[in-house]
């Protein structure tokens, strides 16, 4: 019977809801420490979910050109898609409100195209092109240099943009802040930028290698681990934050153990959906959009000078991303919205 994976859609949109928790600090007036929790521990499962699924399904085709070349063009027609949608916000963002001179700012704001987000969001679809691209120029070693060379610099990476996040309080006293400064200013925030992918697309590979089962015998050891590990991010969570040591809270050294062991169970649910393709378009079109749409809620704070409960604007931001999916879906048939297709 062949494999069905409706169950990542749904996990997909789950993760999403999640995110526009995590930007809207959802919990934040209702429990500081719960949304700490849930928003900045359980949320932070989603982007390292997205990229292996999406790692997990470039790879299930035979790794050639031809497939990296379309995989590629179609993840950059949704990035200029948002950044013409995203314009407005873009400008206001990035120069605006930027603290540096102009030529810096321009300057910052090109290598952003190329090492990070140019718009809210972007540089994860930075890091899919980047790291399908990497694997590909991968491919022409042989098996066994391949996988040293990819084992190697995943725990490089995954270290450094751990490091640099959660624990980036501790680069001044280590000494290391010119070092960080130096390398900030020439590849961004290691922990949003495009090499934050390449440790979870070994992973997705490793499962694609592997989606005919042969993990299967042992999916409920994998749950009771996912379990544990889960456990042990949200105290790693707690701690970090509960001493200050967080410069950003993006990157935590159990998200990788949390998802290797979590995947395999989700692909192992051969749930069966009736729409599985409008939680695929809503995952993409609710994350891209939550960005603007919160930007709206503070703007409007702004203006008539009140204040939004937070879980208001996360109410405001999810249901306004799903009400666009249904638009987009409605209407992009139509003459004039044909455009509205490479939202997603």
């Amino acid at each position: 019977m062949k494999q069905n994976y409706d169950s990542i859609d749904l996990i997909k949109f789950i993760a999403c809801i999640f995110i526009v928790a995590l930007h809207a600090n959802a919990l934040y007036d209702i429990n500081t420490v719960l949304n700490v929790i849930v928003c900045e521990g359980i949320a932070r499962l989603g982007v390292p979910f997205f990229f292996t699924a999406s790692a997990f399904f470039f790879f299930r085709k035979p790794l050639i050109w031809e497939g990296t070349r379309k995989y590629c063009k179609r993840l950059l027609t949704l990035y200029m898609a948002w950044f013409i949608v995203s314009i407005p916000k873009t400008i206001f963002d990035r120069f605006v409100c930027s603290p540096y001179p102009l030529g810096e700012t321009i300057f910052r704001f090109i290598r952003s195209f190329f090492v990070t987000s140019t718009f809210s969001g972007s540089w994860f679809i930075a890091s899919c092109v980047f790291c399908a691209l990497f694997f590909y120029l991968l491919e022409k070693l042989d098996d066994r240099k391949r996988r040293v060379v990819t084992i190697a610099l995943s725990a490089i990476i995954y270290f450094w943009i751990t490091f640099t996040s959660a624990y980036g309080r501790l680069i001044g006293p280590l000494g290391l802040s010119i070092f960080y400064a130096g390398y900030e200013l020439i590849l961004a925030n290691p922990y949003c930028s495009i090499i934050v992918g390449i440790p979870y697309f070994a992973l997705g590979r490793y499962y694609a290698s592997r989606a005919e089962g042969g993990y299967y015998s042992k999916v409920h050891l994998f749950g009771l681990l996912a379990g544990i590990s889960l456990a042990l991010l949200l105290s790693e969570v707690y701690l970090v934050n509960a001493h200050g040591l967080a410069k950003s809270t993006d990157c935590y050294f159990m998200l990788l153990p949390c998802i290797f062991f979590l995947f395999p169970v989700i692909l192992h649910c051969n749930i069966k959906l009736k729409r599985p393709i409008f939680l695929r378009i809503a995952s993409t079109v609710i994350f891209f959009s939550q960005f603007w749409l919160l930007f709206f809620c503070e703007f409007v704070e702004w203006a008539v000078k009140v204040t939004i409960p937070w879980l208001l604007k996360f109410g405001f931001a999810l249901l306004g991303g799903i009400l666009l999916t249904l638009f987009i879906l409605r209407c992009q048939e139509k003459k004039w919205f044909h455009w509205l297709r490479y939202l997603y």
